[in-house]
Parts: structure tokens; C-alpha cells; sequence
């Protein structure tokens, strides 16, 4: 798959998924752009990367929960780049505490990041969409949207919140040839899962029954997923607001099954179909 010619903004892309997913879509040719907020060193190096590999990239920075300044931003890639095809919403953060011990401001940044700020990105994206008659928008959401997770309602609060978001979204504007998924990724072992606490972590490892939590960039299970989730932006056009469970193996009452698998490159592994999981589609290892 080529996406020569076509223009892609990856937010949170600096580090971690949002990083994996912006290297895998520059070897497809796309021309990325990496949001960033803080760590404009991370996001340097991101690029570097992709210029070393022979591709083209570039770094904006820009909050996502403010709705003007990200509603700035896209103005400007669209000033220079003329179009936008592809919107990875991956930007998120945490907050982690016991609801009661929870503080107001912590509960509001997680919804403002996670929430909005996938919100006004799409709101952004879908004006030149629109007039292109296509596009593409990919939300990263979690197993912790599906499942819940002591010690994170307000992260599980905006995630779910997401999965709800691509399926209105997809109905607005599937008859515009855009289309809107959400990819739910297990545990990744990134910079936001190394926060955790000691017990945060003995209690999700207690809840996979036959692996490790996936692994960071460079690893394996990480550039699987970012491939999983490119494939599912042409290879297989969805129902609108489809929402896939990628390498997740926790065990989950009346919901996901121990076997449901993680995500593969497109075109090497054959897969089938799962457990469907309220319009979703989970998908495992093809043994035949």
C-alpha cells in the first residue's frame, strides 16, 4: 500500500504509539505531520528517523484541547500543504487516582486531552475532507474504555467516550467518502504505561493469561499494531464507526475472550473473524 502524495497528521506523535503509527505511514510515502505539545526534542527525533528512512516529515506544535489553537493549526498545515487525507487521533495522557482522591484539574485535563481534543481535531480534519469528497481518521482508544481499570475512571471515562465519538462521527459523514475507526490497543509498554505504579501494574499483568504486555517501539508488537491500524485504513473499509481490539489478551466477563489477538501486518497473516463486541470486530491468528 502507497500513500505517495498524501498528507497525514499523527497527533501525540512524538513518542510511543503515535510515533510507530507516523513511521509506519512515511514508509508508505504519506507526507506526516507530528503534533507535539512539550517535548519538542522527542518530536525532532521522530522526524529524524523518518528523514533517514527516505521520508518526508514535520513537526507542529499544538495543544489539542484548545480548540482555537488546534483549529490554528490546521489552517496553517492546510495553507501549506494544500490538502489532508489521513488523521491519526492519538494524543492522550493520564491522570491516574482513586475517584475519591481524584483532583478536579486531573479529571478535566484527561477529558480535554483524551475527549475534545480528538473532538476539535476531527472537527478540523473534516472541513477539507469534505470538499475532497475522502479521508481517513483513525481514533486511538484502549481496552481500559472497554473494561475500566481501578484507579482510572477519568482516562476509562474519555475512551469510552471515544469509541462513541467514531461511531456518530462515521455516520455524519460516511456518505462523503470519509471514513472513521477507532482502534482499542491492549497494554503497550510506552512512557505512559512505565507511570504506573508497581501494584497498577501487578493488577493488569494478573489479567493476561498467556503473554506479556506488548512491547515498546523497536519490539515487535508495537510496529504490528501501527501496521494493523494503516491496513485498516484502506485494506478492509469498515461500517461506519467500526472499532477494532487489538492485542488484547485480558480475560473480560461476558466480553473478550483469552484468544483475542493482537494486530499483524496486512497481506502476511491471514485473520478471521472474533468475538463481535457491540459492532466491533476483534481479530485473531488465523490457525487454517
Amino acid at each position: 500500500m502507497e500513500l505517495a502524495g498524501q498528507i497525514a497528521v499523527v497527533t501525540g506523535g512524538s513518542r510511543g504509539i503515535g510515533r510507530a503509527i507516523a513511521q509506519e505511514l512515511a514508509a508508505m510515502r504519506a507526507h506526516v505531520i507530528i503534533n507535539y505539545v512539550t517535548n519538542q526534542a522527542a518530536a525532532e527525533e521522530t522526524c529524524h528517523h523518518i528523514e533517514m528512512a527516505g521520508g518526508t516529515a514535520a513537526i507542529y506544535r499544538f495543544d489539542v484541547a484548545d480548540a482555537q489553537g488546534t483549529a490554528q493549526a490546521f489552517e496553517a498545515i492546510l495553507r501549506e500543504r494544500g490538502r489532508l487525507d489521513i488523521l491519526v487521533n492519538n494524543a492522550g495522557v493520564t491522570r491516574d487516582s482513586l475517584v475519591l482522591r481524584m483532583k478536579e484539574e486531573d479529571w478535566q485535563r484527561v477529558l480535554q486531552v483524551n475527549l475534545s481534543g480528538m473532538y476539535h481535531c476531527s472537527k478540523a480534519a473534516i472541513r477539507p475532507m469534505l470538499r475532497q469528497r475522502h479521508g481517513r481518521i483513525i481514533n486511538i482508544t484502549s481496552i481500559v474504555g472497554m473494561i475500566g481499570n481501578a484507579g482510572q475512571v477519568n482516562y476509562a471515562a474519555a475512551k469510552a467516550g471515544a469509541i462513541g465519538l467514531t461511531k456518530s462521527l462515521a455516520r455524519e459523514v460516511a456518505s462523503r467518502g470519509i471514513t472513521v475507526n477507532a482502534v482499542a490497543p491492549g497494554f503497550i509498554e510506552t512512557e505512559m504505561t512505565q507511570g504506573l505504579s508497581a501494584q497498577a501494574k501487578a493488577d493488569l499483568v494478573r489479567q493476561i493469561p498467556a503473554w506479556p504486555m506488548g512491547n515498546a517501539p523497536g519490539r515487535g508488537r508495537l510496529r504490528r499494531l501501527s501496521s494493523f491500524v494503516m491496513c485498516k485504513l484502506y485494506y478492509w473499509p469498515s461500517h461506519p464507526g467500526q472499532w477494532w481490539a487489538v492485542d488484547v489478551r485480558e480475560v473480560v466477563r461476558g466480553g473478550i475472550d483469552r484468544t483475542a489477538g493482537e494486530g499483524y501486518h496486512c497481506g502476511t497473516t491471514r485473520c478471521r473473524r472474533g468475538r463481535s463486541l457491540s459492532g466491533g470486530i476483534v481479530y485473531r491468528r488465523s490457525r487454517g
